[in-house]
């Protein structure tokens, strides 16, 4: 049985008691949302990522993220297609993941 703790307005929601207990039994609640369906994703289109990948740092504008059945898959507008895992948010974090690769 679903629970709280298991709805994605946990933090936010009414259901929760006065000493933060979490009630039992998802029908308690017209607004409950199990989280597990949900997937946060690392960017959204249009953010800048750089992405490493044979030695080298890319820098593209996610287009597409797709998710696929080895997990997060992002497209640039080029065309490029790259793990999540490999993909940062920073210039500099790409360039500390490959310094980290190399030892």
């Amino acid at each position: 049985m679903a629970t709280c703790r298991d709805c994605i307005y946990q933090k936010m929601c009414k259901a929760i008691d006065a000493i933060g207990e979490f009630q039992e039994g998802a029908e308690c609640c017209n607004n409950f949302k199990d989280r597990s369906r949900f997937v946060k994703l690392p960017c959204k289109p249009g953010d800048v990522i750089f992405c490493t990948t044979m030695g080298k740092i890319y820098k593209g504008i996610v287009g597409r993220i797709e998710l696929d059945d080895e997990g997060i898959a992002i497209t640039t507008t080029e065309g490029n297609c790259f793990d999540s895992s490999i993909c940062y948010h920073t210039q500099e974090a790409a360039e500390q993941a490959l310094k980290e690769r190399e030892t």
